[in-house]
């Protein structure tokens, strides 16, 4: 009975085990998946920028002014 007992529990032992290293291989492909749903919303969030910025510069109007100077010099010879 003991001996049953144990074979049950060394059989449970190595079902963890193979569960763990089920999660272990499935591991790498959640995180690619993860960083393809990354990719993802950081293209997304770079369109929305994008159309959130062409739509606010096609609202706003840029006036340019422009400022010309002049300078004049006087030169006085004096001869003796």
């Amino acid at each position: 009975m003991l001996l049953l007992l144990l074979l049950l529990i060394l059989l449970l032992l190595l079902l963890l085990l193979l569960l763990l290293l089920r999660l272990l291989l499935l591991l790498p492909l959640l995180l690619l998946l993860l960083l393809l749903l990354l990719r993802l919303l950081r293209l997304l969030l770079l369109l929305l920028l994008l159309l959130t910025t062409t739509i606010t510069t096609s609202t706003t109007t840029t006036t340019t002014t422009t400022t010309t100077t002049t300078t004049t010099t006087t030169t006085t010879y004096y001869y003796f």
